[in-house]
């Protein structure tokens, strides 16, 4: 879906330029893919597509790192308990 029509900036763009850690605010947005430069209506709908693919891409990083049990050995050596 196009977040900014007058650049022609889609939903996936910013979704990727999130992912690819190109952007991380409105104002990185603004700059990097020229997001509200023209009528600039677009701003709340890019703004609302920002924090949400924000908000996926930590929950997504935090899924990829792996838990204690599977970097081998005993999980409480890795969270610092003792037997």
């Amino acid at each position: 879906m196009y977040i900014c029509i007058c650049n022609s900036v889609t939903h996936y763009e910013i979704e990727d330029a999130v992912e690819c850690g190109h952007v991380s605010s409105l104002s990185c947005l603004r700059r990097n893919l020229r997001v509200g430069h023209g009528c600039g209506i677009c701003l709340d709908d890019a703004k609302r597509c920002l924090d949400d693919a924000l908000r996926r891409n930590l929950v997504n990083n935090s899924v990829k790192r792996s838990p204690p049990e599977e970097l081998g050995g005993d999980a409480r050596q890795h969270q610092g308990f003792s037997s």
